[in-house]
This record gives structure tokens, sequence and C-alpha cells, in this order.
């Protein structure tokens, strides 16, 4: 198995040697994108981490009052984010389906309930109100 640091570098050389066994040049290209695509992807990620820790800290020192108002706006930046992410990653990678990149965006009670269905979401139960 070849190192992805190595077909970055090599390129030219991976897909000589992919002509030389018959084997399809065009998945070097495949890889190379694909991998350009992780590391745009894990950069985004890294810059949201770094907001959200930042976010924290501005909700940890605001008043009561303030705290929910910093807690909506984040939660919501946050889903934002990576709705955007997964599309990106759904519709560029070609081993996901952009169908069902784009039904799990745009019809998200469909995918929550078929996570249900299948046992890989099960939602917390609400409190009781106290009295």
């Amino acid at each position: 198995m070849l190192d992805i640091q190595f077909i970055r570098e090599h390129a030219d050389v991976v897909k000589e040697s992919q002509r030389k066994r018959g084997e399809s040049v065009e998945l070097v290209d495949e890889v190379l994108r694909s991998d350009e695509v992780r590391r745009s992807s894990l950069k985004e990620f890294e810059a949201a981490r770094a907001q959200q820790k930042e976010i924290g800290k501005k909700v940890a020192a605001a008043p009561a009052d303030e705290k929910a108002k910093l807690i909506a706006q984040f939660s919501y930046s946050v889903r934002m984010l990576l709705t955007c992410v997964v599309a990106i990653l759904g519709f560029q990678l070609g081993a996901l389906n952009g169908v069902a990149t784009a039904l799990a965006l745009f019809f998200p009670r469909i995918t929550i309930s078929v996570m249900q269905l299948l046992g890989f979401y099960k939602p917390q139960p609400k409190e009781a109100p106290a009295a």
C-alpha cells in the first residue's frame, strides 16, 4: 500500500506504475481529489472546533440572561457548518452517494426516523418539568 504523502509528491510515478500494470490512471487523480477534500474538511473542522472553544469561554463568562441566546446562536452556527461539510463530502467523494447525502440534508426528519428504525439513534427522554 502506498502512503498518501508519496502519492501526493510523486503522482506522475504512481500514474506511470498504474499504466504499466494496465490499471486505471484516473484512479490516482481520484485519490488525490479525495485526499484534498479530506484535508480541507479537516481544516474546516479544526476551525469550527476552535470557534466552539472560544464561544464556550464567552458563554461561561456571560451573564445568565445572555447565556441562552449565545448557546442558541452557537448551536445554529455549528449545525450549518456541519451541514456544509456533509454536503461537500457527499458530493465530492465518489464513495458516497450524492442523492443519499441530499436527502439527509433536506429531509432530516426522514434521516432521523430511519436511524431510529435501524437502532443507530435513540432520542434522550425529556425530563418532566418540576412542579
